[in-house]
């Protein structure tokens, strides 16, 4: 048994996404339900796309299925959003990223009795610079990293982290990280000495992260709706593109949610068919783009 465990936590330590421009699975809408746990403690669901949760959370999963990640359901949410127990404990997601964010924006809720604080960092970093993924499992935070500790909120509220400081780095990774800690102002005595509480009933909320690039400078630097039509969306198998507005000669990309490149292809003619027919279902991209403009078709893949 101790040999089995050690061996997952290493498949753990040795695992990141990997990214180019947006957060793998920023909204949630994408989970993977774990049937009787890893060791038998019951069922639940992770969010997709290399989100993290610390070490020895883990080991509370591998135990009796409890951990720092939970699917949040509520009609608040955008569909589905990530809950948080705040248990003094820490997540992440590091990812390849080639290309400098202006901003991290996204959505949250956070309800305590006080005895807690929700901070959320995120930094971007070159190879060199950047912690190891043992230092990520066990909550530490790099020294450059921007931070927004959550105000208490039983409603989601927009939140956003200006990342202006990191635009001449030489980026290489992208962290985002979301830890929770005890606040030193919720003491209970004992007969043994102080002791520093945390709110077992607590929780946060996250929702809709989003990377935010250069805005464009107009609007003809994006395709419009009638320049590029893909369908049938969803789709089993094949997706006709139809960039008649455009005309051939068109860049063609294939995305997955984690922003691995699929395909790469230019367009011959007016009406591209892409096959998706021996991906697995989910979510993907399309990227198209012609003289300096683009668009950004999100594609439904269903078995």
């Amino acid at each position: 048994m101790k040999f089995r465990i050690l061996f997952i936590l290493i498949a753990f330590v040795s695992s990141f996404a990997i990214a180019q421009t947006q957060v793998p699975n920023g909204d949630f809408e994408s989970w993977t339900l774990h049937e009787e746990g890893i060791a038998g403690g019951g069922d639940y669901w992770l969010p997709d796309s290399g989100w993290n949760e610390n070490i020895s959370n883990s080991a509370m999963r591998f135990y009796n299925g409890t951990g720092y990640f939970y699917r949040y359901e509520e009609s608040d949410a955008n569909g589905f959003a990530m809950k948080l127990r705040t248990i003094g404990i820490n997540g992440f997601n590091r990812f390849r990223c080639d290309e400098v964010p202006q901003k991290l924006k996204g959505r949250y809720k956070f309800s305590d009795t006080g005895c807690d604080d929700f901070t959320i960092y995120t930094y971007a970093v070159n190879r060199a610079d950047t912690l190891e993924l043992g230092e990520l499992y066990l909550g530490t935070v790099h020294t450059s990293a921007k931070s927004f500790t959550a105000s208490i909120t039983e409603s989601f509220q927009d939140f956003e982290i200006d990342l202006a400081d990191f635009k001449d780095v030489d980026i290489d990774y992208f962290v985002i990280m979301f830890k929770t800690s005890v606040n030193g102002s919720c003491i209970e005595s004992s007969p043994i000495g102080d002791i520093q509480k945390s709110d077992p009933n607590s929780y946060a909320v996250i929702d809709d992260l989003e990377l935010v690039y250069d805005t464009p400078t107009s609007v003809d630097d994006e395709f419009t709706e009638k320049d590029v039509i893909a369908f049938p969306n969803p789709t089993t198998g094949l997706i006709n593109l139809k960039i008649s507005e455009i005309g051939a000669d068109a860049n063609i990309q294939l995305f997955d949610l984690v922003g691995n490149k699929l395909l790469e292809k230019p367009a011959e003619s007016d009406v591209e068919q892409i096959d998706l027919k021996n991906f697995s279902s989910g979510i993907y991209f399309l990227h198209i783009t012609k003289d300096m403009k683009k668009k950004t078709v999100e594609i439904v893949k269903q078995e």
